[in-house]
This record gives C-alpha cells, structure tokens and sequence, in this order.
C-alpha cells in the first residue's frame, strides 16, 4: 500500500479506515481507535468482518455486497463490536482507490450512539461525583435523586423517587424553600440557595448548600435540578469557631474583672486594714493597760489574719508571680501551696523554661486551676502530679491523679473538661483525656507555642 497518512486524515474526528480488497484493514486513523478502543498497531492486519456484531450474520453476508466492491458506497450502516465488547453502529461511507487497488472508507458514529454515550458519561460523572444533585417536578417530587444523595440521605433512589423533597427539609428552612421554589415557577431561571437542613434517614440534620435551576421548559429534564453539596462538616466548625470566639470574649472580661475585684482588694481593702491597724495600735499609747487585753490582742490577730486572706484571694484573682516570673514559678507557688496531707501535689518541669505571652501564661495557668481544683472537687485523690515539658515549638501539659475516675461519655460535661476543651483550642491546643473507673486520670495538653 502506498498510502500515506496525512494530518488531515491524523486529525479528523471521522473514522478513516483502509481496507484491502480481501477485508484486511491496512490503516485506522486515531478517532478510530477512540471510538472503537482498538489501538491502531493491533487492528491493523485483522479481517473488518471480525469487527461486526455478533448478532449481525446478515450484515456478514452484506458486506461483501456492499463495501468490498470496486464501487463507491454512499451509505452503509454496521453495527460493530468495541474491543470491550460494547456496541457502536457506524454509519460508513466508501471509494474504490483503483490506483491503489484499496478501499477508503470514511465513518461517522450514529447520533443516537453519540448520544447515548453522553448519557452513559453524564450519569458515571454525577455518580462519581461528591455533589449532590435531585431532579423535581414544579410539585416537589422527586423524580431524579442521584446515588451520591441517596446515600448521604440513607436510603435509595428507589425509594427517594417520587417522594415529595419539602418533606425531608427542615420546617425553619420551608419558607426560605418555598420562596426559591415560587420565584423559579414565576420565570426565574436559578436561585443561589442560603444554606439549609435535611433530614436523613437516622432522623439527623445535616447541613446542604444548592444552585436550584428551572428546566422545566428543557423537554429532555422538565423538572427543576438541584445541585448540592454537603456542608455539615463546615456548618459545625463554624458554630464550633463562634463558640470558641464567644468563650473567648467570656474569659477576657472574666480576667479584667479578676483584675479589677484584685485591684481592689489590694489597693483599697488592704490599705484600710492596716489603716484600722494602725489606729487600733495608738490605743497603746494612750491606754498602755489595753496592750495586755485579751480582746485587744485577739482582733489584732484577726486584722492581721485578714490582711493575709485578702493577699491570698488577690493573688489568686491575679497571680502576681506569674506576671513577674513566668509559668514555671507561678506553677511551681501554687502546686506548693496547694499540696497537704489529704492531697499530695507533685510539681515536675522538663526542658527549658520559656517565657510566653502574658495571655497564653495566663490562659495556662487557669487551666491548671480549673484541673487542680477538679481533683479536689471531684477525684477523692490522695496524689496528683503535674508536669509541664518546653519543646522548641510547643509546650506539653500533663495531670495525673491517682483517684476514682470517671466515665468520660456521662460526667466529662459536668467536670468542665468540654470548657478547658474549647479554651485549649483558642489557645492553638489539643486535649487528650484517659479515665478509667477506680484507676485515676490522666489529661495531656499540647500547645503549638511558635510566636508566642
């Protein structure tokens, strides 16, 4: 053969075959392949008729009749096997290269294969796809719902089919539905939908985001389509993130108030204290006798016991050592002062001590607070450690405590462990929580701690 492939015939979305007078095809152009999936080195030798259907005997029969002739055909469709075993029918078109003593047959894919072939490639994309897409009528009713919503709903197309949509939707979104659905039957060709709810087959609601469009006039949808996807996972680290930032804002006018009342307490009440003090004192001097009064003596004592009570709170409310010296003596004061004979407290600090942002060393140490006085309150613990460990980018917390434990699914909420939850995370921190009925607690902490 000395026909030489050109980039026109390269090119063309046609079929082009060439086929010796025997049958044997000589050339396939690279739509050929496309379409028939036989990759052009391996079609090239085989008998045409090999392609045919196997349903086809007549079409065998006519072949020869029809292309292997010396006579141009104009027309002649075949029904042809694909190398995977699928069908496509191919409308050819041949010429009698008599020079060549070849046929050059040109073909062209059926409409209607192409377009059942769109179809097959439109359904394997929305069935592969994480959107979620359902076809209604101007009622409601379903009458398309793909696989990937009918799963997320838990449930079937079957019997998604043919149910009315309004009913899976939340009755707080109905308004808002209803007011789209009625602006689209008015004319309107598609609506941005504001995020709504849907129930599915458990009862839960999720969290969906839409573009409704009107096809109703589309002879092949006549319906209304919507496409979804499913925002649950981001609905809820929204409301997750308003918490946080709500609590936030709790504990910063927490802290100022902290501050204040301790302010207070130190420069007003404790100035008064020793003010009455020191007017008691001059009594000395003009009633030497009242020095030796029991009574005298005894409220004295009590000034003197309260002046140390309003230092403790104040120092409490707002920790001057740990403003002044840092997490690791400010823990390391407390721990001390905590620790008894009903309750040992265990204070270890590994690596280097680094000075964070007075917020975070704050933060930290109320959450130390809030455990320590959870053992107290709740653990029946006679022995507690608590240990703190500087890495370069990040700071690890741990609290042990040897006491009763607790159910972590019935009583983490009523210990407070969801509120230091949320407060690790707007510190950039993570909580881990292992307790087991008799055998004590453990909480780790992990901070990222980089730029603080």
């Amino acid at each position: 053969m000395n026909f030489i492939p050109t980039t026109l015939t390269e090119h063309l979305p046609d079929l082009i075959m060439m086929l010796s007078m025997d049958g044997i095809i000589l050339y396939t152009n690279p739509a050929f392949t496309l379409h028939l999936l036989y990759p052009a080195e391996e079609i090239k030798g085989k008998d045409y008729q090999e392609l045919l259907h196997p349903t086809l005997q007549d079409a065998r029969i006519n072949l020869a009749d029809q292309v292997l002739t010396k006579t141009s055909v104009s027309s002649v469709v075949h029904q042809l096997k694909r190398k995977d075993g699928t069908e496509a029918i191919v409308n050819w078109s041949s010429v009698y290269l008599q020079n060549e003593n070849i046929l050059f047959c040109t073909g062209r894919m059926e409409k209607e294969q192409q377009h059942t072939q769109q179809e097959h490639l439109f359904e394997a994309l929305v069935e592969n796809t994480f959107d979620l897409l359902a076809v209604t009528n101007e009622k409601g009713i379903w009458t398309y719902v793909s696989e990937s919503l009918a799963k997320l709903i838990g449930s079937t197309r079957e019997l998604l089919i043919g149910q009315y949509c309004f009913d899976y939707m939340h009755p707080a979104d109905l308004p808002q539905l209803a007011e789209q659905q009625q602006a689209l039957l008015q004319g309107q060709k598609k609506v941005q939908g504001l995020p709504y709810r849907f129930r599915n087959a458990a009862g839960e609601w999720m969290w969906m985001e839409a573009i409704i469009a009107n096809q109703l006039a589309n002879p092949d949808i006549k319906g209304i389509i919507i496409t979804g996807r499913d925002i649950s996972d981001r609905m809820a680290a929204e409301k997750n993130a308003k918490e946080i930032k709500l609590l936030e804002g709790l504990r910063e006018g927490e802290e100022k108030e902290r501050s204040r009342i301790a302010r207070d307490l130190h420069d007003e009440i404790s100035s008064m204290i020793v003010a009455a003090k020191m007017h008691i004192g001059i009594l000395t001097k003009t009633i030497p006798l009242i020095a030796d009064n029991h009574a005298y003596q005894k409220g004295l004592n009590l000034l003197d016991q309260a002046a140390s009570q309003i230092r403790r709170t104040s120092h409490n409310l707002m920790p001057e050592i740990l403003l002044e010296n840092g997490l690791h003596k400010a823990l390391n004061w407390y721990c001390s002062s905590i620790s008894n004979s009903h309750l040992k407290l265990q204070y270890i600090s590994l690596g280097s001590a680094t000075r964070y942002s007075p917020t975070f060393e704050l933060s930290l140490y109320r959450i130390v607070q809030e455990l320590i006085n959870n053992i107290i309150r709740h653990a029946r613990a006679t022995e507690a450690i608590i240990q703190i460990s500087y890495l370069s980018n990040s700071l690890m917390l741990t609290i042990e405590d040897n006491g009763i434990g607790f159910n972590k699914m019935s009583q983490a909420k009523g210990t407070g462990l969801s509120s230091i939850a949320k407060r690790a995370a707007v510190m950039n921190g993570v909580i881990e929580i292992q307790s087991t009925l008799g055998k004590g607690t453990s909480i780790y902490l992990e901070f990222q701690t980089e730029g603080l």
